[in-house]
C-alpha cells in the first residue's frame, strides 16, 4: 500500500508533465482550444528567449487574429516581468522588449477570473485576450489581434473619424513628415468639434500661424496618462501648457481643455492624447518654431531634448532550451518514485 507521501508524488506527475515554458506552450497547444498558434510555433526556434528561465510575458496573436501580420511578427514580448492578469493593476502601458511597439493593457475585471475581460490596443488596433496560460517562466496571453508595428500619426488619425479635421490640417500644411521627425513627442489632438468652434479664427490666419498652432499641440517629450501630475510643460512652440489632473475620468485638463478617452494612443515617435479644445496661443505668433535639421534658430520649447519616460531599455535574452526545467523535474520525480515502490 502506498504511503500518503508516495501518493502525493504520483499525483504530482501530471502537473509536472504539463508544466511548460512559454515556448513549450506555443509549440504544443493543448487540444480543444478554439484557436491555433501554428504561425507563432514556427517562430519558436528564432525566439530562444521564449524558453529561457526568468519572468516573462508573451502576448501572441492567434492564427485567426485581425491585422496584417501573424505569429512572432505580431507579438509583444516582455522580457523582464510576468504580468498576471488577475493581480496586475487595471491599466498600464506595456513596451515590447525589442522596443518595436507599445500597447495599452486594460484589465476591466481583475477579480472576476475572466481573461476575456482584458483589452489590448495601440494607436490604431484594438483587441481582447481570448486565452491565458501560466508557464514555468511567466505568462502567455493569446490575442485576437496582431500588432504589426507602431502606427504613424497619420495612420492613427485615419482610423479616428472624430479627429479627421486635425489630420486634414496637418496634411494641408505638409507637416506629417516634420512631426514624424520629432523623437519622443506627445501630441494633443483636438476633436473635429473643437476645431470647428475656432474655424472663424483659423480662417483669418496665415499658414505660418496655423503651423505655429499645430506646434503648440506638441510637447517634445513623452507624457503618459499613467504618470500625469499637476505640472506645467513647454510646447514645441515654447508656450507653457498647464496640466491639471482630476480625480475622476474626464476631469484632467491641458490648459483647461479636457483630456478625452482613449488616452495613450502610441505612434511611431511618441504618443497621442485627444482633447476637447484647441490650444490657441495668445497672441498667435507670426511664424512657427524651426523643425529639426532646420537652419533657423529654434525657440526654447523646440530645442529641448528628452527621453521617453517610463520606457525600459530594450533587453535581449539567450539561454537554454525551452523545456529543460520541466523535463528535469519530471525525471527527478520518476526516479524518486522508482526508489520508493
Amino acid at each position: 500500500m502506498l504511503s500518503p507521501f508516495q501518493l502525493f508524488v504520483i499525483l504530482l506527475i501530471p502537473a509536472l508533465a504539463s508544466a511548460q515554458s512559454i515556448a513549450g506552450f506555443i509549440s504544443n497547444v493543448p487540444g480543444g482550444k478554439s484557436y491555433t498558434l501554428n504561425n507563432a510555433a514556427a517562430a519558436v526556434a528564432n525566439n530562444p528567449e521564449w524558453g529561457t528561465p526568468g519572468t516573462k510575458t508573451l502576448f501572441v496573436p492567434a492564427d485567426s487574429a485581425n491585422g496584417p501580420t501573424t505569429g512572432a511578427a505580431g507579438s509583444i514580448f516582455v522580457n523582464d516581468r510576468a504580468i498576471n492578469y488577475q493581480a496586475t493593476t487595471q491599466y498600464q502601458n506595456i513596451w515590447d522588449a525589442a522596443g518595436r511597439i507599445q500597447i495599452n493593457y486594460d484589465n476591466y475585471c481583475p477579480a472576476c477570473n475572466n481573461v476575456q475581460e482584458v483589452r489590448v490596443r495601440d494607436g490604431a488596433l484594438n483587441g481582447i485576450l481570448i486565452d491565458s496560460f501560466q508557464a514555468t517562466n511567466g505568462y502567455v496571453y493569446v490575442m485576437n489581434v496582431a500588432f504589426p508595428r507602431q502606427s504613424t500619426l497619420v495612420e492613427t488619425l485615419a482610423g479616428r473619424s472624430n479627429y479627421s479635421a486635425f489630420a486634414s490640417l496637418v496634411a494641408q500644411l505638409n507637416l506629417a513628415d516634420k512631426i514624424a521627425s520629432l523623437p519622443n513627442a506627445t501630441i494633443f489632438v483636438p476633436s473635429n468639434a473643437a476645431l470647428n468652434a475656432v474655424a472663424s479664427t483659423l480662417n483669418t490666419l496665415t499658414d505660418a500661424q496655423k503651423e505655429a498652432i499645430i506646434q503648440n499641440h506638441i510637447v517634445p517629450s513623452n507624457i503618459y496618462s499613467t504618470t500625469l501630475f499637476n505640472t506645467v510643460v513647454q510646447s514645441y512652440l515654447g508656450q507653457s501648457l498647464t496640466v491639471a489632473v482630476g480625480s475622476v475620468e474626464g476631469s484632467t485638463t491641458i490648459n483647461g481643455q479636457s483630456l478625452l478617452i482613449p488616452a495613450d494612443n502610441f505612434i511611431t515617435n511618441g504618443v497621442v492624447h485627444f482633447i476637447g479644445g484647441v490650444l490657441v496661443p495668445s497672441p498667435v505668433p507670426s511664424a512657427p518654431a524651426a523643425w529639426p535639421n532646420s537652419a533657423s534658430t529654434t525657440t526654447s520649447g523646440s530645442s529641448s531634448t528628452s527621453t521617453s519616460s517610463g520606457s525600459p531599455t530594450p533587453t535581449g535574452a539567450s539561454g537554454t532550451t525551452s523545456n529543460s526545467a520541466s523535463v528535469g523535474l519530471l525525471a527527478m520525480a520518476l526516479g524518486f518514485i522508482a526508489n520508493l515502490i
